[in-house]
């Protein structure tokens, strides 16, 4: 990559003010420059919700939930998300407040191979820029909180594309037992991984190297690792019937004719929208409307292959989901989308020239901070503040400790052992796996077949701890038939002092177990 700039600055000149210091740094320490976003992204988005959440959110309680009974695959999703859940579990002694650090973890080592990729087509600059963009992204700031099969493919999709170019470029065996060990960790991520592998080809295709090692043994080295170490999960996925693939087929919306192609084009705007921030601070820097000829207007011009491979990785994944969609009928979800934009920031900036006026660089960088700053502070008030206000609470925002610990308070009164089974729906059973100090198994929904660690056998020794929002619409009659039960009641926990939203109130029936 090549950088045009008419007039650079003296590089013995530090500006005053914070946007002349970014704008400095930028120009002649962009790798401190990184450094410092990267701790900025964990710090920021772990230690805000630490201080301001009162509880995790539901995708990271249903992980948590989960990995009190580890398996090859559950229901909704491959396990990786869950192993990772249960690793933090381990190395923190149990405490469910250090898994903040997870997504910011999982959306900072993303950051990475965007960097190294600027870097490789020539200018760390660049690579930065892409960075401070995608750090703006909905799926990098907003969805922080959330653990889940979105994010957690974050990494593995951007590190994928990276050692995939180093594997072309350099075809060497390293890297391309590298790029298995990462394609089998996406099958373990979600099944979107598919789509990762066909961006990946079409992508190597686009390039006169690409093609050339088809006749070298690195791909079929790669691919025959992938297989080999997903074996186990694709093993797992047969014995359970396809369990995941029903859950996301069913779960996916049957599109009419016309939504065959709306959807696919609604899906493109929201992955489009979610870059709105970036847009706007890349708005801020002047280049779009500049003109090239305009007096310190900066543009990142890459070699053609490069250019090509970016763009692939950027605007393929979009393409084929919609693609799919219109094909099968079957509807998109906008979550969907968080891995496949992982390379837009960096194809924006191959594609816009000039991609920024010097002169406007602090005020850009600027707002970049104020943003960076801004996004979890006001999240983690929301979430603290928005029940004192009347704002319908964030899940976030629940007073899960409370609810659990007063269930397992009364649990252990009537049976005199410990919690070590409870059924409901996602939310309120795993509220209570989570928070109580038995750290009990679920039992979603009493459903046999999506919690096959539970069975008539264990029910009976253990016991169970049946809990529902008393709130919700429907009965209790789900749940009739894991009795009979003891003793039955309601727990309630308010989601503050000054609350102006009324309290949580859960019902509860136990069934002891059985005597030993």
């Amino acid at each position: 990559m090549t950088v045009q700039l008419d007039h650079a600055p003296r590089a013995d000149l530090m500006p005053t003010g914070l946007g002349g210091r970014l704008a400095w740094y930028f120009e002649h320490r962009p790798l401190q420059f990184f450094y410092w976003v990267l701790l900025g992204q964990v710090l920021l988005w772990t230690l805000i919700p630490v201080l301001l959440f009162r509880s995790q959110s539901l995708d990271m309680i249903e992980n948590i939930a989960w990995s009190r009974d580890l398996q090859l695959g559950y229901y909704k999703h491959p396990p990786l998300q869950v192993w990772t859940v249960e690793l933090g579990l381990r190395v923190f002694g149990g405490a469910v407040w250090p898994l903040f650090l997870l997504g910011p973890a999982a959306i900072a080592a993303t950051f990475i191979p965007i960097f190294l990729m600027g870097r490789q087509i020539g200018d760390e600059r660049a690579g930065l820029l892409a960075v401070l963009l995608f750090s703006l992204v909905f799926y990098a700031n907003i969805a922080a909180p959330e653990f889940n099969a979105n994010i957690v493919q974050l990494p593995i999709w951007a590190w994928a594309a990276f050692v995939f170019w180093r594997a072309i470029e350099r075809n060497r065996m390293g890297w391309w037992v590298l790029l298995g060990l990462l394609l089998s960790l996406a099958v373990y991520a979600k099944y979107s991984a598919a789509i990762l592998v066909l961006t990946l080809i079409v992508a190597g295709l686009t390039q006169p190297l690409g093609r050339a090692r088809l006749r070298s043994a690195g791909p079929y080295l790669a691919t025959a690792i992938s297989l080999l170490l997903s074996a186990p999960h694709f093993y797992w996925l047969w014995q359970s019937g396809w369990l995941p693939v029903t859950y996301a087929v069913e779960r996916a919306d049957e599109l009419s004719a016309l939504g065959r192609f709306m959807r696919p084009i609604g899906f493109t705007a929201v992955q489009i929208l979610d870059h709105i921030a970036a847009l706007a601070v890349l708005a801020i820097g002047g280049g779009a409307w500049a003109g090239r000829s305009t007096v310190g207007a900066v543009s990142f011009t890459a070699e053609p292959s490069i250019r090509r491979y970016v763009t692939v990785l950027a605007v393929a994944p979009i393409g084929i989901s919609a693609l799919i969609s219109t094909v099968t009928g079957e509807g998109l979800r906008d979550m969907w989308g968080a891995p496949m934009i992982v390379w837009l920031s960096l194809a924006l900036l191959l594609w816009i020239r000039p991609v920024y006026v010097q002169r406007r660089l602090p005020a850009m960088l600027g707002a970049w901070l104020a943003l960076f700053v801004a996004t979890p502070l006001a999240l983690g008030f929301a979430s603290l503040l928005g029940p004192a206000i009347g704002a319908a609470p964030l899940r976030t925002a629940w007073p899960s400790p409370e609810l659990a610990q007063q269930l397992t308070a009364i649990w252990r009164e009537e049976t005199g052992k410990p919690l070590k089974l409870v059924a409901g729906d996602t939310w309120e059973s795993g509220l209570v796996s989570t928070y109580s100090p038995d750290a009990p198994s679920v039992f979603v929904q009493a459903i046999p077949r999506i919690n096959p660690w539970v069975d008539a056998e264990r029910i009976a020794r253990d016991g169970v701890l049946v809990v529902w929002n008393a709130a919700l619409p429907y009965p209790f009659m789900p749940y009739e038939s894991l009795g009979p039960f003891t003793a039955t009641g309601e727990v309630t926990a308010p989601f503050g002092p000054a609350s102006k939203v009324p309290a949580v109130h859960f019902r509860w029936a136990i069934r002891p177990p059985q005597p030993s």
